[in-house]
């Protein structure tokens, strides 16, 4: 924080204790889900300015191989008043706890449709120029990350789309990406009382394919696994969403248990819905 006259001030909101075990070792399974409300009180006679700078300082060293793990910062609200923010000012809709329904995928399924409700928006891996496509103008989709990118184009799934965005349509692809053993695939979606379900065309080799629902505060919602041998394992999973209002989603893709190169892997990505007039 810096006012106009150049005065500074410097806060760390650190989650290193919290990504210690009982011994005071780094815990490798720690997520590193932290949140803060920060209160900042301003005192002044006359109008003036503060400028506010909020970013990630470091990442923490993992384990004995001395490098920093992937970090990430974010803001949920932000609430101006003569007064300081109760702490209900910044509460989200609660997500219940969720049944996430694991079905065998089909041979092909389009992205732009959904006999379920309208399509909110889509994300189809390993395609194009881009590596990725997204829906025109989707907006729930806030971002997808990978431990590992690796491509493949064997999923049992053919999908096509007819709004995308960069590339508009396609026909067909069985493209996707998979993760390195024991790797994840983390996606963040932003939903309210309009969306019913996330779908999620994921597939195993190897090893299983665990899948986890967070709420905005970090609290597991959801779990649900399935496992493959020799031969991959292609699987619609299909995540209620019931909510009465906007708020966060963190879905986790872990491949757990994998054994002589085994992985997890995602190929397209749907949120269906209600759309607004």
């Amino acid at each position: 924080m810096r006012d106009r006259a150049g005065n500074v001030k410097t806060i760390i909101l650190d989650d290193e204790d919290a990504s210690r075990d009982k011994s005071g070792a780094l815990n490798n399974s720690f997520n590193g889900v932290t949140a803060r409300k920060v209160t900042i009180a301003v005192s002044a006679d006359e109008d003036t300015e503060i400028y506010v700078r909020y970013s990630v300082h470091s990442s923490r060293k993992d384990a004995g191989a001395g490098t920093g793990s992937a970090a990430r910062v974010g803001i949920s609200a932000i609430v101006y008043g003569d007064s300081a923010a109760q702490d209900d000012t910044l509460s989200l809709p609660e997500l219940p706890q969720t049944n996430i329904t694991i079905e065998n995928a089909p041979d092909s399924a389009n992205l732009s449709a959904s006999q379920d409700g309208d399509v909110l928006d889509w994300y189809k891996t390993n395609y194009g120029e881009e590596g990725e496509v997204y829906m025109q103008d989707g907006e729930a989709i806030r971002s997808v990350s990978f431990t590992a990118m690796n491509k493949f184009g064997d999923y049992k799934t053919v999908l096509s789309w007819n709004d995308g965005e960069g590339t508009q349509s396609c026909a067909g692809t069985q493209n996707g990406y998979h993760t390195e053993s024991n790797g994840k695939i983390e996606l963040v979606f932003s939903v309210d009382e309009n969306t019913k379900y996330i779908v999620l065309y994921a597939g195993a080799w190897k090893g299983s394919n665990q899948i986890d629902v967070f709420d905005y505060n970090g609290v597991r919602k959801g779990t649900a696994t399935f496992t493959a041998g020799g031969t991959s394992e292609c699987k619609k999973v299909v995540i209620p969403v019931n909510v009465t209002g906007k708020t966060k989603i963190r879905v986790v893709l872990t491949s757990t248990g994998a054994y002589e190169g085994g992985n997890a892997s995602l190929s397209g990505v749907q949120v269906v819905g209600k759309r607004e007039n």
